[in-house]
């Protein structure tokens, strides 16, 4: 089955073919070494010895690509910051009359929640993500579509009228579709068309070959099942579609997130392909034979532990040509700095040597998890104009709060901090009613000051 970039025969958005290539990369990688494996030589380029080779070469190529391994760190890295993102529930609040979205935020009766998590995951994996407010047939409630980045195909917005609102949304909506008489699958390539037309916001499904058929200056060419959603024959005046990328809720496309570790992860797989192809080859030694008469170089020679080969000249040499290995050592360095470099662009905290005060290691997480928590921010921005633009819609009145979680470490007191204040208190820079208050704050006792203080007055007399 060809891919949807395969099909698509619709005008695109310059910076859409732009930057396709990375989104296609970005899915691949994270999708794992099944999906990277099943690119070939796009990933692992064939060596100069298996180009010249041809059918050989191919049949050693993919013993190549089998001895591989492929390592997923922006796989890891996802889990790792939606772990951290979605370790405190987020503060969701909205207006009355749209209380059902708490709990059926989608199509499928998703919450609010699970679509905002859904969100921030495709902000880690390719740095945008689009949601359309769109209303139910059967029962004309609001609920939430959501458009992975490769399926946001064009767009135009009123920036020259001073406004960043859409104009013209294209979406690709092709898909699988189930075929109840011959119970089986098939593929379908449709696009959804959002338009602004003399300030009223309409939409239409079509063809690549019906949008091509489509000038929009002429309302005639429109398709005749273009519609203006409404709620009680309220239309309305914008395109209710919003994106959450990187850092903003804008038109303008920003690179994935972890494009970089998605390249480290290409690069150790080469260099692991490498690496056990020399490790192969070491333990691969070539025959060779000098000396053996015409019969004795044609005659079946059995090599192993039970093979014997004889010659009738005394002279006669026979072995095996073996790789040195010299370049192992070096090679495997390589791909133990590839790893950590690989490490080092996720959101995973280690453990400095020594003893890190809980303090120290808030601050590192502070810098390391910034990042993430602009994703966090942005993906609750992109998710709160949804919501208004419905509120808008239906006329429900009341705040509507989508405030994510941001705080990802809560170090709170380790014993070295408890054991510095400690003495600190002993040499008098600190008063014991603020030892008490700092252990009581951080959880490390739930007593009174005046209980704890009696449970404690045989060891405080020395103190």
């Amino acid at each position: 089955m060809a891919t949807t970039e395969e099909l698509l025969t619709v005008p695109t958005h310059p910076d859409y073919d732009d930057t396709l290539p990375d989104w296609v990369q970005m899915r691949d990688t994270v999708r794992g070494e099944r999906a990277v494996k099943a690119k070939t030589t796009l990933y692992l380029p064939m060596t100069s010895g298996q180009l010249i080779d041809g059918v050989n070469g191919t049949a050693r190529y993919t013993a190549y690509l089998t001895r591989a391994s492929y390592l997923n760190f922006p796989k890891g890295t996802i889990s790792d910051a939606l772990g951290m993102m979605f370790s405190r529930k987020p503060d969701i609040e909205v207006p009355g009359g749209l209380d059902y979205l708490r709990e059926g935020a989608t199509l499928e009766r998703e919450s609010l929640e699970s679509l905002l998590e859904n969100i921030n995951r495709e902000q880690l994996r390719l740095g945008r993500i689009g949601i359309l407010t769109d209303m139910r047939e059967d029962t004309g409630e609001i609920y939430f579509a959501s458009y992975k980045a490769p399926s946001i195909l064009n767009w135009h917005t009123m920036a020259e009228q001073g406004s960043p609102d859409f104009d013209f949304v294209l979406l690709d909506e092709s898909g699988y579709y189930f075929e109840s008489s011959t119970m089986s699958y098939g593929y379908e390539q449709k696009f959804r068309v959002l338009v602004l037309i003399k300030e009223v916001y309409y939409t239409f499904t079509t063809t690549a070959e019906g949008l091509l058929k489509v000038d929009f200056s002429d309302v005639t060419t429109l398709p005749g099942d273009i519609v203006a959603p409404s709620y009680k024959g309220k239309t309305l005046n914008r395109i209710p579609f919003n994106i959450a990328n990187v850092s903003h809720v804008g038109a303008a496309i920003e690179e994935p997130p972890l494009l970089d570790q998605s390249n480290i992860s290409l690069t150790y797989y080469r260099g692991d392909a490498d690496y056990r192809h020399s490790l192969y080859k070491q333990g691969q030694g070539t025959f060779y034979a000098t000396g053996l008469t015409d019969d004795e170089m044609k005659a079946e020679k059995r090599l192993g532990a039970d093979g014997a080969i004889y010659s009738t000249n005394d002279k006669a040499k026979i072995g095996f040509v073996e790789l040195n290995g010299l370049g192992l050592p070096e090679m495997r360095e390589s791909q133990q700095n590839l790893k950590m470099e690989a490490l080092a662009l996720g959101v995973t905290l280690f453990d400095k040597a020594g003893v890190e005060s809980g303090k120290a290691l808030e601050t590192r997480s502070m810098v390391k998890t910034a990042p993430i928590r602009t994703i966090a921010r942005t993906g609750a921005e992109a998710l709160k104009l949804s919501v208004e633009s419905a509120a808008n819609w239906v006329g429900a009145s009341g705040e509507t709060k989508i405030n994510p979680n941001t705080d990802f470490l809560d170090i709170g007191a380790t014993p070295q901090d408890a054991l510095i204040l400690h003495s600190l208190m002993r040499e008098g820079g600190m008063t014991l009613e603020d030892y008490h208050a700092y252990l009581h704050r951080n959880k490390m006792t739930d007593k009174p000051f005046e209980v704890w203080r009696s449970d404690r007055e045989p060891r405080l007399e020395e103190i």
